[in-house]
């Protein structure tokens, strides 16, 4: 069974299924707008050094996304 865990936990390379964005989320529409939605695959492909962003492949898009904001996008790792 896959384990689930938030995209900011996923290790460098790893890829990942997105399984939810919760309805209490302060991004979730701009998440969605980004095309972040549950089902599509990521890709967590490289991390800035000292908490800076961390570089996303989602649905074949690179995005840049802050710890925080990946931390409530939950995956499940594949």
């Amino acid at each position: 069974m896959p384990t689930r865990l938030k995209l900011c936990d996923l290790k460098t390379g790893c890829c990942g299924k997105v399984c939810d964005i919760p309805e209490s989320c302060p991004l979730r529409d701009r998440l969605l707008d980004l095309g972040v939605y549950p089902g599509c695959k990521v890709v967590l492909e490289r991390r800035a050094p000292l908490g800076g962003p961390l570089a996303v492949t989602v649905c074949g898009k690179k995005l840049s996304l802050r710890e925080g904001e990946a931390a409530w996008v939950e995956v499940e790792a594949t």
